[in-house]
């Protein structure tokens, strides 16, 4: 979800409906700008949701949008080292990792 305010409002339904699902959802937050008091202001409100918020986040980079204009992912321009990618990769790798520890958390809790 985007740091706003509507962002904020759409995503209350959808965690209802995960939360009547008896499941557990993981917020991330996109295109966060670099420098932004409301980016704070809306992560103190999600934290009343109640639900589980990703340390990694994705900046509002133009490194995602023109690499799937040519049908590459940042990670692609990264390894090729072009340095405008190389930052938008790092992010890519973080937030991948804490996903996949969310979901091995979640499996182990319903294994036993």
């Amino acid at each position: 979800m985007q740091p706003s305010p509507l962002d904020l409002w759409a995503t209350q339904s959808v965690l209802d409906e995960i939360r009547r699902e008896q499941s557990r959802a993981l917020i991330v937050l996109t295109r966060v700008p670099a420098r932004a008091r409301l980016t704070a202001e809306v992560v103190a409100e999600m934290a009343r949701l109640q639900s589980f918020i990703a340390n990694a986040r994705l900046g509002n980079r133009t490194a995602y949008a023109a690499t799937i204009a040519v049908g590459a992912s940042v990670a692609d321009w990264a390894m090729q080292e072009e340095p405008w990618c190389v930052e938008a990769a790092r992010e890519i790798r973080e937030l991948s990792q804490e996903v996949l520890d969310f979901a091995e958390d979640r499996y182990a809790r319903t294994a036993s």
